[in-house]
């Protein structure tokens, strides 16, 4: 949440890539494990990025993507 509150000052684009990234920063920020995913859906066609604990999607709702999305890249470490 914090994330989505920052992007609002941001004067570019925020969608779920720069969101799920920023997430994925700010919890190894602060010593969480979480695993960055960025994944592809063919009908319809479509792309999506999200964060993962224990292969639990974090901070979004069911409603909030059209499934299934298969994992194209997956990052669990950030230095």
């Amino acid at each position: 949440m914090t994330v989505r509150q920052a992007a609002r000052w941001w004067p570019g684009r925020a969608a779920c890539l720069e969101e799920s990234l920023g997430a994925h920063f700010a919890a190894a920020f602060i010593g969480h494990r979480v695993t960055w995913v960025i994944g592809a859906r063919f009908a319809p066609h479509g792309a999506h990025a999200w964060i993962e604990a224990a292969r639990h999607v974090i901070g979004q709702d069911e409603s909030e993507r059209v499934w299934p999305y298969l994992p194209a890249l997956k990052v669990e470490r950030s230095h």
